[in-house]
């Protein structure tokens, strides 16, 4: 028997870039995931770039975001 915990979020996925090439100009897009029981607002995101300039970009999803859900986030 699985638990679910109340406040679980994550990134599922990076829809762009999709070839794994990043330039300064292009915009980082993800999949945010509700993983949890309750809806969840201001979520805090991180992703890492690796490549020929590595970069950790940081935003605040703001949400709501409903238990068992995803959304587009740039």
């Amino acid at each position: 028997l699985y638990n679910a915990s109340a406040t679980d979020a994550g990134v599922s996925s990076i829809i762009s870039p999709s070839s794994g090439c990043f330039g300064a100009n292009e915009n980082v897009v993800v999949s945010v995931n509700n993983f949890g029981t309750a809806s969840l607002s201001n979520i805090p995101v991180t992703v890492w770039v690796n490549g020929a300039v590595t970069q950790t970009l940081n935003g605040i999803f703001a949400g709501p975001l409903a238990p068992n859900t995803s959304a587009v986030f740039t």
